[in-house]
């Protein structure tokens, strides 16, 4: 179930990416949004690709973070994208930034895809069917948090209010690692080089396609506060883990 879609997902990626490659060295067109977010040109033309595309193929709505079909809780069945996940990053000219879209079933992440161009590595899982890049099977770490790689958000201003929690990761031997892109992290927790990635930023289309990438490798996803998310709403923050550290990170952030 949902091969079809995962294949569509997965072309559409591609030419995503390709949009996103077009304009890494160009004008972005750089415009801000209300809560004083980025938002480039390209991101707006991958949000227009994916609604034009998915629609000539699919009857499920569309959840983008710049332009939708539908609205959180409307239907069963979404398709949700971020289109360019590390827009920050895109901007600076940091090669981190990635494409990402997942399908929601009753509020349960089914199906996502999670693309990097630039160096043309497509993450992928289908729900009971195990999460691969590039056909390589991903696995979690199953290290702990001591010696390991934690992700950490890289803007300055938000590392300065998780100053406290940082340095209680370190005091616990874990390498703080400051990486921008939520999905780019939480990538790199799929596949085993970080043990772990928090943050009160990620939203529900930041992590639509990661949830299935990420669990299907292994690893584990929760609000901060350690509840499970409801993907068939609008919410804010996550912590991802490799499940071993996961209980270990919640007691950190919430102490």
């Amino acid at each position: 179930m949902y091969k079809d879609e995962l294949e569509f997902a997965q072309k559409l990626a591609k030419k995503a990416g390709a949009i996103m490659l077009d304009y890494f060295s160009l004008d972005k067109q750089i415009k801000y949004k209300d809560d004083a977010s980025p938002v480039t040109i390209a991101d707006k033309k991958v949000n227009r690709l994916v609604i034009e595309e998915l629609s000539k193929e699919f009857d499920y709505g569309i959840i983008g973070e710049e332009e939708s079909t539908t609205e959180y809780g409307k239907e069963d069945t979404v398709w949700i994208c971020d289109p360019i996940d590390g827009t920050r990053a895109f901007i600076y000219g940091i090669p981190t930034a990635m494409f990402s879209l997942g399908l929601v079933h009753k509020g349960k992440p089914v199906l996502g895809v999670a693309y990097d161009p630039f160096l043309g590595r497509m993450f992928y899982g289908l729900r009971g069917k195990g999460s691969y890049c590039n056909g390589r099977k991903l696995k979690v770490s199953d290290g702990g948090l001591d010696g390991h790689n934690i992700g950490i958000i890289s803007e300055a201003s938000e590392l300065v209010k998780i100053k406290t929690t940082v340095e209680k990761i370190v005091r616990r031997g874990a390498n703080a690692v400051y990486v921008e892109g939520a999905v780019y992290k939480s990538c790199l927790v799929a596949e085993g080089k970080f043990v772990g990635y928090f943050s009160d930023l990620p939203k529900t289309h930041d992590l639509a396609a990661i949830s299935v990438i990420l669990e299907e490798a292994g690893g584990k996803l929760t609000a901060p506060d350690g509840s499970l998310l409801d993907f068939s709403k609008y919410f804010e923050g996550a912590v991802v883990s490799n499940g071993i550290v996961h209980e270990e990170l919640l007691e950190i952030l919430n102490s």
